[in-house]
């Protein structure tokens, strides 16, 4: 079975050859040690809230890592935007952002808070980046 055929025949409470293995985020160090060779995945998001990695790019990192642990994902993520002022990596190396906070009252929230637009152009051209070179093998 391919990983797609088995996560959706699980999904589906059907027998697999194998169970598949849904992973998160594997960061850069552990999986370029797995691998043997440098994976660079950038999880950053744009204050929009979109991934700053070019969707193709992405999609081939992860590969490799799949590769490598049998995982049965790859995984494009769109987040929230963050409200902080000055983003940093949190001071005990994970891989948190952390800054200080712009919503302090209700009118702060009100004044700033907007989801990312699912039909931005941007996020959709990036996505389906992501899913060609996803979808592609080599």
């Amino acid at each position: 079975m391919t990983p797609r055929q088995r996560v959706l025949a699980a999904l589906r409470r059907e027998e697999v050859d194998e169970i598949p293995w849904i992973e998160g985020i594997i960061g850069n160090g552990i999986a370029s040690a797995v691998c043997g060779e440098p994976i660079h995945v950038e999880w950053s998001v744009a204050p929009e809230g979109f991934p700053t990695m070019p969707g193709d790019q992405l999609a081939r990192e992860q590969k490799k890592v799949s590769r490598v642990l049998g995982t049965a994902n790859l995984q494009f993520c769109a987040f929230a935007p963050v409200f902080c002022q000055r983003l940093r990596k949190a001071d005990d190396g994970s891989p948190i952002l952390v800054g200080d906070g712009l919503v302090k009252t209700r009118r702060d929230f009100e004044r700033i808070f907007r989801l990312p637009s699912p039909s931005d152009v941007r996020f959709i051209a990036n996505a389906r980046a992501f899913i060609a070179a996803k979808e592609n093998e080599s």
